[in-house]
């Protein structure tokens, strides 16, 4: 498509809202900004945008626009600074994704990348779906479960997360720790009932623990690790988040291990820019070695 012009236009009214500042950011008269609009929306066949008396505002494929001029956007400076061999600091929003559960695992290569881009600003987000990176959504994803298949997204496997039965110190004083699977019967357990959305391990749960010893329920694996951090009751954790939060006591009447894996996702568009690279490479260095404590993430 040969509209540049037009598209630099309707971006900036995008970003800005108003035609007024649009021209001023550009350079350019007002009425040269309205006709790129409209040049612009001619050539797509749609309308980018509402017009009313207090600006323009995105319609739904206006906010598609710019999501995806903002991606070239960012594509384009990314390049320019490249070409030119600088050096420059790193700023602007970096946005990690992760599945519930994960988002413990951006936090320490995010300080890591801090400390030499002191003005980037880090966004992590936890979400049951998989983001839409394509809409620039996020620039890193941590996914737990089934590879992602988009043939448009860099995946790369993350080490596996090791799960296992643990209670906190508090819990093992006041109720003993279980002998025996047996034993399960007279202890406190919290899991996800909805075998259709559970993992493995938490089939293997239900199974095994009396269905009146279960007596914190929750699909989010969030609340879970609040759950048993605090003493409530016995769930699953990754091993990697009990060494790192101490006081927590692994249940050893379970001769069993599960392995849930985990996956790195970028856009490919998006996957070797500065910014989304630093943070990949925060995140090998990081993870060479399980951190000692939890005092190693603050």
């Amino acid at each position: 498509m040969n509209k540049w012009i037009e598209i630099r236009s309707a971006y900036q009214v995008a970003k800005l809202g108003t035609v007024s500042a649009a021209a001023n950011s550009l350079g350019v008269h007002r009425v040269t900004v309205s006709r790129h609009i409209d040049a612009l929306e001619t050539a797509l066949g749609s309308k980018l945008f509402q017009r009313h008396g207090r600006g323009y505002t995105l319609t739904e494929r206006g906010r598609e626009f710019l999501s995806v001029v903002s991606q070239a956007d960012e594509l384009i400076r990314d390049f320019a600074g490249r070409s030119q061999a600088l050096q420059a600091e790193l700023s602007g929003e970096l946005i990690l994704a992760s599945s519930p559960g994960l988002h413990f695992l951006f936090i320490r290569p995010a300080i890591a990348l801090r400390k030499i881009h002191r003005n980037i600003q880090i966004n992590i987000v936890s979400q049951n779906d998989l983001v839409k990176l394509e809409y620039g959504e996020a620039h890193v994803a941590l996914i737990a479960g089934p590879k992602p298949s988009n043939p448009d997204y860099v995946v790369t496997r993350f080490n596996p997360m090791h799960m296992a039965l643990y209670a906190h110190r508090s819990y093992i004083n006041r109720r003993g720790m279980p002998e025996s699977i047996e034993d399960f019967r007279h202890h406190d357990f919290i899991c996800n009932l909805d075998r259709e959305s559970c993992t493995e391990f938490e089939r293997w749960l239900l199974d095994n623990v009396p269905a009146e010893s279960i007596v914190y329920t929750t699909s989010q694996p969030n609340i879970a690790n609040m759950a048993i951090m605090t003493g409530a009751a016995i769930g699953f954790l990754p091993d990697v988040y009990a060494q790192c939060h101490g006081n927590m006591e692994k249940i050893t009447a379970v001769d069993k291990s599960w392995h849930l894996p985990v996956w790195i996702v970028t856009h490919v568009d998006m996957h070797r820019t500065e910014k989304v690279q630093s943070i990949l490479k925060a995140i090998r260095e990081e993870y060479k070695a399980i951190p000692r404590s939890i005092d190693e993430y603050i």
